[in-house]
């Protein structure tokens, strides 16, 4: 049984009121301050149905949670989550499969990275290189067809997952790198970009 259960204590802080919280975090034992995205909706309550709030996803929401992965600077993970509800996260907000499906995809991430003995641990007890595993375990879960990683942490112990992944199941990988880092030594191609503009390295 989980000991702890994230309770939400306010919505939308100032800036004043998370730089408040965070001066003040040795006193303030258990407290997090989560970061998410929201829709704003101006005029909800008069003007859902006129403009169409009320909408199914859009196509292409969709398509970007089935078909692509991400992977950032930070990992981006959710503190008050288990290393498994972390990596499951993506298939459950995607939805169109079922429990058993979701399930077996999460156990497939786990075992892929080598997480299995870690998942059941919540995220913020976790070394910095386990976490960015985690991350792409979470990243690659619903096996997407293109991998986006912008710079990630723990570059050294990522590339070989992603390279393995490539090889494994047809994952195309765009990865943003260094000159001079593994993620260029393991590429099949390398551009370089230059004004904006990408050009062959």
């Amino acid at each position: 049984r989980r000991r702890f259960v994230p309770l939400m204590v306010r919505e939308f802080l100032t800036w004043e009121e998370m730089a408040q919280i965070e001066v003040n975090a040795p006193d303030l034992p258990g407290i997090l301050i989560d970061v998410g995205t929201t829709r704003l909706y101006p005029e909800a309550e008069h003007m859902a149905h006129v403009v169409g709030y009320v909408a199914p996803p859009a196509e292409r929401d969709i398509l970007r949670l089935r078909n692509f992965g991400f992977l950032f600077p930070t990992c981006a993970l959710l503190p008050s989550l288990t290393v498994l509800e972390n990596i499951a996260f993506p298939v459950l907000k995607a939805g169109g499969t079922t429990e058993n499906e979701q399930a077996e995809q999460t156990l497939a991430a786990l075992q892929f990275c080598g997480l299995e003995a870690l998942a059941g641990h919540p995220v913020s007890a976790l070394e910095p290189a386990s976490q960015a595993v985690a991350a792409f375990a979470r990243a690659i879960i619903h096996r997407p067809r293109v991998l986006l990683a912008e710079s990630p942490a723990a570059e050294e112990i990522l590339v070989p997952l992603a390279r393995r992944a490539v090889d494994d199941f047809g994952l195309t990988v765009v990865w943003g790198a260094r000159q001079d880092g593994p993620a260029i030594r393991a590429s099949d191609r390398v551009l370089g970009m230059s004004g904006g503009r990408l050009d062959a390295a």
